[in-house]
């Protein structure tokens, strides 16, 4: 309850309650919106903190329909932040998050949530996998780290607060799509195995979230060409930048640093002069970093 809940964490600026997992399937939905708005009343009223979010559709990304009912029927009044979990679209799993279309999706649903609440709400992605499994190929456990990599740079370059990536190991079930970061070596163990093996998208997401925890987002990256993207991520000792394409291209970006270093998607990283105030690297489908901390004062 939330009464236990700001007990348990006095500390915490906010407590956040997400109220619905994945609803977009009920069929009353003003008996949907109804529950929220007794929630909401009842939750800010039990904890002064409180930070309701939701409703957590699973297609957000694809199709802002049923949120954009749900919204024009008045639930973003009961809403102090908006929650998806930005699944690609099912039948193309062997593409890229870019050309699943995620950043016009993500662009869309927050056109949409200022439209009818009227204003900006804060954004929160609390579900999203990248299958693989024994009817798919190997070369898919590197697109499932490339794209837990890239949707995660775009969820936190385009302003989301925090991304849940699903699921930390296989079930371990033969005929099921794994979402696991890990093998599942205990396959009589669907759950809690006691021996796992990490799969590609593990240390690349290890070093990716070494490099960008307590960043916020500056922006997107303009002129990097076509199909090739990046953002700029500013922390409290230094700015990263993160790009990334389809396919392997030369570009240049700008730099106010005598010297960054550059780090690859697995967190190897080497120090490279920039005298001239530009820098020339190589980008492909493994995101790469440029790191730069600020000139002495």
């Amino acid at each position: 309850s939330a009464k236990a809940y700001a007990e348990q964490y006095p500390d915490r600026d906010e407590h956040i309650y997400q109220m619905t997992w994945e609803p977009q399937g009920f069929k009353h939905e003003e008996r949907l919106i109804r529950t929220y708005e007794i929630a909401y009343k009842a939750l800010h009223e039990t904890d002064p903190k409180a930070l309701v979010i939701g409703p957590t559709c699973s297609s957000s990304m694809e199709s802002v329909a049923w949120d954009e009912r749900m919204l024009s029927k008045g639930l973003g009044k009961y809403l102090d932040g908006y929650s998806v979990h930005p699944y690609l679209d099912w039948p193309n799993l062997r593409r890229t998050p870019e050309q699943n279309g995620l950043i016009e999706g993500i662009r869309r649903v927050k056109a949409m949530v200022r439209k009818y609440p009227g204003k900006d709400l804060p954004m929160f992605a609390t579900e999203q996998g990248f299958p693989t499994g024994k009817d798919r190929p190997h070369t898919q456990e590197l697109l499932q780290a490339r794209c837990h990599i890239r949707s995660s740079l775009i969820l936190l370059g385009e302003g989301f607060r925090f991304h849940l990536s699903f699921h930390s190991y296989d079930f371990g079930v033969p005929d099921e799509e794994r979402y696991g970061f890990y093998y599942n070596l205990h396959s009589s163990r669907r759950y809690t195995p006691d021996k796992v093996s990490p799969k590609p998208v593990a240390p690349a997401y290890a070093a990716m979230t070494f490099l960008l925890e307590g960043h916020k987002s500056a922006g997107p990256m303009e002129g990097l060409g076509d199909k090739a993207w990046g953002y700029t991520y500013r922390g409290p000792e230094d700015t990263i930048k993160a790009l990334w394409s389809e396919e392997a291209k030369k570009v240049t970006i700008p730099v106010k640093a005598k010297q960054v270093e550059v780090f690859d998607w697995m967190g190897n990283g080497k120090l490279v002069p920039t005298g001239s105030g530009k820098l020339e690297v190589t980008i492909g489908p493994n995101p790469i970093y440029v790191k730069m901390t600020p000139r002495p004062a």
